[in-house]
């Protein structure tokens, strides 16, 4: 059964965040940046699972997260 994107929580951690910018090139409908300029969720549901865990897995301070709500299960 495939994952589905309600099943999945975007973390970000502000204070690992460069602003770099990269999460937004990957899931533009899933990321933006404040004016700090740092990583905010906008709309999970935009862009695919892959396109986010993309996303995650290249920003380049390891700021992003995806949990399942499944660890410790």
């Amino acid at each position: 059964m495939p994952e589905s994107d309600s099943a999945l929580k975007i973390l970000i951690d502000r204070d690992v965040c460069m602003g770099s910018g990269v999460c937004l090139v990957y899931a533009p409908g899933t990321f933006a940046q404040d004016s700090e300029p740092k990583a905010v969720l906008v709309d999970p549901i935009t862009d695919s699972v892959e396109q986010i865990r993309v996303a995650v897995e290249a920003c380049p301070t390891g700021a992003l997260s995806i949990s399942t709500g499944e660890e410790g299960v």
